[in-house]
């Protein structure tokens, strides 16, 4: 940040990038592989950037396999 308060190109452009990687890996289902590939990332870059980032892993959501759990059958439909 600069003296005046004011956030810096680099800064900015990490804020901007960690919204796109959180934003892929809810699109994909908390999957790291899914949210890699729509980036045209390896998985091993994309933890690398969620390092640098500070994305906190331990934080998100975990899924069998990266897949989406599945509504239970008995759930009323939300479309009301």
């Amino acid at each position: 940040m600069t003296l005046d308060g004011r956030k810096t190109l680099a800064e900015l452009l990490a804020l901007h990038e960690r919204l796109i990687i959180i934003q892929t890996l809810q699109q994909n289902a908390f999957s790291r592989k899914g949210a890699a590939e729509a980036l045209g990332l390896t998985r091993a870059q994309l933890y690398r950037r969620m390092q640098v980032l500070r994305i906190d892993t331990a934080v998100l959501p975990r899924t069998s396999r990266g897949r989406p759990r599945r509504k239970s059958a008995n759930l009323p439909s939300q479309n009301i």
